[in-house]
């Protein structure tokens, strides 16, 4: 990262769990793979209709589900949440795996009026979206996202789909955060946040390898640059998946 405080800023860390798609099991695990990767302090939440299962350290803000409001959309919320106002917040997905040292990215000194977020490199070199699964903001910039969002939340979770920009039959939260983030975008260094996925690794690893000079993997383990690794897309459990067992 490009610069550090030397005294952290209280940092909330934020993740949501809603339905029954992923175990609480997926939220205690982020919580302690965050603290074992870290020496940084920070407040740690889930945003959940369902605590059930939750280690007792998580704090829970309890969601009121809605009929409007589908799946990874709830994150949305977080960027209208007074009780952090001017405090740092980092959403991070539930299927996130710290597995190197992160204090770098957890103590960046974000500039007042910036997003910081992982440009999703994975999908193809050009590409200029932002990581849903990543985002870093001072609660209260970008509430903009949440009112606009809110105008028309079914129109929203249908526009980057019908678009073709966003695959049925839930998707596009993150088309809109970056084509609709009222602030400018910090876009932190690409080789700390991977995406892992068996059936695209080889695209993954071809892509890597445009932008890097060394591999993605190396006998079977990880870059010793990558320090978050996302188990994005649907059906894409960690716990079926015998290198996200050993990592997890």
């Amino acid at each position: 990262m490009i610069k550090t405080l030397q005294s952290m800023k209280t940092l909330n860390v934020l993740t949501l769990k809603i339905t029954n798609k992923y175990s609480a099991e997926y939220v205690n695990r982020l919580y302690k793979n965050l603290k074992k990767h870290t020496t940084i302090k920070f407040n740690f939440f889930c945003y959940t209709e369902d605590a059930n299962g939750l280690d007792e350290e998580i704090q829970v803000i309890p969601l009121v589900e809605r009929d409007d409001i589908k799946r990874q959309w709830y994150k949305i919320d977080f960027h209208n949440m007074p009780q952090f106002q001017g405090e740092k917040c980092l959403i991070l997905d539930i299927d996130v795996i710290p597995i190197a040292n992160i204090d770098s990215i957890l103590s960046y000194d974000l500039p007042d009026n910036y997003f910081g977020g992982y440009r999703i490199w994975w999908w193809f070199t050009n590409s200029r979206l932002i990581s849903g699964g990543f985002q870093m903001f001072y609660q209260g910039q970008t509430k903009y996202l949440y009112d606009l969002f809110n105008q028309d939340p079914l129109g929203w979770q249908e526009y980057y789909i019908l678009k073709g920009e966003a695959e049925p039959p839930v998707n596009g939260e993150q088309n809109f955060v970056t084509h609709n983030c009222p602030i400018p975008i910090i876009e932190f260094p690409r080789h700390e946040y991977v995406k892992y996925a068996e059936r695209t690794l080889n695209r993954i690893k071809g892509i890597w390898k445009q932008f890097e000079k060394d591999d993605y993997m190396v006998n079977g383990k990880f870059n010793d640059k990558i320090k978050l690794v996302h188990f994005a897309n649907s059906n894409n459990y960690i716990e079926n998946d015998i290198l996200g067992r050993n990592i997890w």
